[in-house]
């Protein structure tokens, strides 16, 4: 027996001996049915994923829009001293959030949908004009951007 010699070759790394050995070729060889077939799949593979990542991004505006029309009522929030009612409390997150996802949202878009980068765009210029004091003192400040909140909603069915 003749004793060949593998064609690899050995390097050493940091002190661990390692071995490269030669790329081989996998691809198959498939027939036009079968080629058209996988392409097909593939291509509803891609489109099921585009669409469940689109569902997502609407259902996270969907969300945001909700919080805010929950933390924006004028009352809920407990009773006061006197027994009067409270205004939930708003923190600065709810209104930094919602900026955070209005800015993520531009690049989450995938399809271009138009509802989407509507309410986005509107969701974006409102909260760009709150100012967070007043919310949390003004209960007419609650209620005008909780109104334009709500038209945002129903203006792009959400």
């Amino acid at each position: 027996f003749s004793s060949r010699r593998r064609h690899t070759r050995y390097i050493s790394v940091t002190g661990v001996q390692t071995c490269a050995l030669p790329i081989c070729d996998f691809r198959v060889d498939v027939g036009n049915e079968a080629e058209t077939y996988l392409r097909n799949k593939m291509q509803e593979f891609s489109e099921k994923r585009v669409e469940a990542a689109m569902a997502d991004v609407r259902s996270r505006l969907q969300d945001q829009l909700d919080r805010l029309m929950k933390q924006l009522r004028t009352e809920g929030g407990g009773k006061t001293k006197d027994g009067g009612e409270k205004m939930p409390k708003i923190y600065d997150s709810l209104i930094e959030g919602g900026i955070e996802l209005c800015d993520m949202l531009a690049s989450l878009n995938l399809t271009n949908d138009p509802k989407i980068e509507g309410a986005r765009t509107a969701l974006k210029s409102l909260l760009a004009t709150v100012d967070i004091k007043d919310l949390r003192k003004q209960a007419d400040a609650r209620t005008e951007i909780r109104a334009q909140v709500e038209e945002i909603k129903s203006r792009f069915d959400f």
